[in-house]
């Protein structure tokens, strides 16, 4: 078996074929599909037995997401949570909301300082006890773990957490990304329809809907990529995805003006402090502020 310019290979019981430098890999895995992957000359691939798709997509996005943005990240050290018995009427509107949602997204505001990244920290950590959260993706200054230029990978970190959620997601997400290598430097709107949104209706069982929760969208560096990403988010009613979201942060002007254009089913607000000025085409819902 010749492996033309290919190294740093681990291979265990998968049928290789030499094709004029590259390798064509024909392997069956647990659901007797079957898939065919050319490895090019500078690429490597370690395989185990039966495809290991998810490792695979795994070892292929490692570089393009941010681990930071993780409600767990290590580097979130003791992140802000709600202490016991505060902000339990918040937290009870959100639970209410995942469970009978009216809309799919749900947008937490307040001033500063009155405990949004909190609420988004202890739900997080609730909805992962109770198996309904499907990703995270905490804005944090100074945090920055992923690609260097250009916008946040969010749509990246998104969709490889929401694998661990969804069997067989990983299978297409593959498919796109061994189409496209470059996909990743991609415009927004480019990485949430193809690593999200067309994933997703490819995928036969769905299961019920998860939680992507999205805090401080406000510490999101430039006004514009702000609100370009709320409006490819509240764009997504027509998808019918299995997922509702969950934004925290304050309306700055472009989140306002992005927000305005939404379908009027698309969201609904639920503040923190006092009453804003209510938006058109949003629905509202006000809790008051309590210490905490």
């Amino acid at each position: 078996m010749a492996f033309s310019n290919a190294a740093n290979f681990q291979i265990d019981r998968s049928t290789f074929n030499d094709v004029q430098g590259n390798i064509n890999c024909r392997i069956r895995n647990n659901h007797s599909r079957t898939y065919n992957h050319t490895v090019q000359g500078d690429q490597h691939i370690n395989i185990h037995g039966e495809r290991d798709m998810r490792g695979c997509v795994h070892s292929a996005m490692e570089n393009y997401i941010n681990t930071d943005a993780f409600h767990d990240s290590g580097a979130r050290r003791d992140p802000s949570r709600c202490y016991p018995d505060t902000r339990e009427e918040a937290l009870e509107t959100i639970s209410h909301w995942v469970w009978h949602p009216s809309s799919y997204c749900l947008w937490l505001h307040g001033p500063a300082g009155t405990g949004k990244s909190a609420i988004a920290q202890t739900f997080a950590e609730k909805c992962h006890q109770d198996r309904t959260l499907g990703a995270t993706y905490f804005f944090t200054r100074g945090l920055t773990s992923g690609p260097p230029r250009g916008p946040p990978p969010i749509f990246s970190t998104l969709a490889y957490q929401l694998m661990s959620v969804f069997p067989n997601l990983d299978e297409h997400l593959w498919a796109v990304i061994h189409a496209d290598r470059t996909i990743f430097k991609r415009s927004l709107s480019a990485q949430l329809d193809r690593l999200i949104v067309q994933p997703f209706l490819r995928l036969v069982n769905k299961s019920t809907s998860v939680v992507v929760i999205i805090d401080g969208l406000d510490e999101c560096d430039g006004d514009s990529i702000q609100g370009e990403i709320v409006r490819l988010i509240l764009n997504l009613e027509q998808c019918s995805l299995p997922l509702l979201f969950l934004i925290s942060g304050r309306l700055g002007p472009e989140i306002r003006r992005a927000s305005k254009s939404s379908p009027r089913s698309s969201l609904l607000h639920l503040t923190l402090c006092g009453v804003l000025p209510c938006i058109s085409s949003m629905e509202y819902v006000g809790v008051p502020h309590t210490s905490g």
